[in-house]
């Protein structure tokens, strides 16, 4: 059996995102000199393999001959004749692979650990289908760029992908195909997220009417007249919750 790679050992690394995925499914390999020269040895490794029978069962490691050349796999299952294959070092899930296209896993590339780790996005709702748009912009998104990964469940390799200090699934967002997340509040308080404008404040302890209904805060952005206006007009609103008192600007 192919080792798989521990997520948690890419955690807080740039990794490339392989082809051929979706948010809800892709592979990453760690971008680093040693991956790269584990690669090239591997290949030289399997350039001259001896073919010897195969036989098959779901989750057992061999050698898959695509495209002329040799390359690890895990066996996913099977429909009739046609096996269903996990490429460990490419990061491919592959179709109709035959019997006599298998071999036996080599003892030298045996201990090697899987150099891609399967991932999925978090911050999402998985979607039903990806349209062909879809897939097209993700793979635009990805191809030939680094993300820096950050593990949210290693149970699940469930990860955040940034690229430049913005998020993966914000530009998905941004493109329309990930509905924008809001958060979950009651029907009483419908309140925007907090913003630059007012990012902290100072309570005035010099204030000589301080209670829960009647506040003098110092903010270190204050808040625009409009904000202001659109706080004041909760109070009349059945169904919603208004500061206490009445907003005044300082």
């Amino acid at each position: 059996k192919i080792i798989s790679m521990d997520i948690m050992t890419v955690d807080g690394d740039i990794v490339k995102v392989m082809e051929n995925g979706t948010p809800g499914q892709f592979y990453c390999r760690l971008v680093s000199t040693d991956t790269k020269m584990e690669m090239e040895e591997m290949e030289k490794k399997l350039l001259h393999v001896e073919e010897m029978e195969v036989y098959p069962s779901p989750g057992k490691g061999v050698l898959v001959r695509l495209e002329g050349r040799w390359c690890r796999a895990i066996l996913l299952g099977c429909n009739d004749k046609d096996w269903r294959c996990e490429l460990v070092d490419i990061g491919q899930v592959v179709e109709g692979v035959k019997e006599v296209d298998m071999s036996n896993l080599p003892l030298s590339v045996v201990e090697i650990p899987a150099v891609t780790v399967r991932c999925s996005l978090a911050g999402w709702d998985e979607v039903d289908s990806w349209t062909k748009d879809a897939k097209i912009n993700w793979e635009k998104i990805v191809h030939k760029q680094q993300f820096k990964m950050i593990v949210v469940d290693p149970a699940l390799n469930v990860v955040h992908l940034t690229r430049q200090n913005v998020s993966l699934v914000d530009s998905l967002v941004f493109l329309g195909h990930i509905p924008e997340v809001t958060p979950n509040t009651s029907p009483i308080q419908q309140f925007s997220p907090p913003s630059p404008l007012s990012t902290s404040a100072t309570l005035c302890c010099d204030y000589e009417q301080i209670s829960p209904d009647s506040l003098l805060l110092y903010f270190d952005n204050p808040l625009h007249v409009a904000h202001l206006e659109q706080l004041n007009q909760l109070h009349p609103h059945p169904g919603l919750g208004s500061p206490p008192g009445h907003v005044q600007p300082g």
